[in-house]
């Protein structure tokens, strides 16, 4: 999951034209809109990698998830320019938030904790 966000983060830099459609019209500064949220997945991806800042990232990586959830709507809205009729955009969203929150719920416990008593 960490190489995920790093990858996805670093492409933010790398390809920002992309991320630029998908940024509503509505919402101002779309290039700084990117690099911030690219910039966050980045930061994100490092934390969950490391143990002692797992949770604390998980949690900031579900709310970046909510803040670029727009995006996500937006991109499914005009679909057809990315993928045609698919809905990927949104079912993509949905399994990254999943896998996110299932990171947050197991992999910030040690493994003692997780025993019934």
């Amino acid at each position: 999951m960490s190489v995920l966000f790093i990858a996805a983060g670093v492409n933010h830099f790398v390809s920002p034209d992309f991320y630029l459609k998908i940024v509503p019209g509505y919402l101002p500064w779309p290039l700084a809109l990117v690099y911030v949220s690219g910039f966050f997945e980045v930061v994100g991806g490092i934390g969950v990698a490391v143990p002692k800042l797992r949770r604390a990232a998980v949690w900031r990586l579900l709310a970046l998830l909510v803040a670029v959830f727009p995006a996500n709507v937006h991109m499914v809205v005009i679909a057809d320019e990315f993928f045609g009729d698919s809905v990927l955009g949104v079912g993509g969203s949905v399994a990254v938030a999943g896998c996110v929150g299932r990171l947050g719920v197991v992999g910030g416990r040690s493994r003692r904790s997780t025993v019934p008593r």
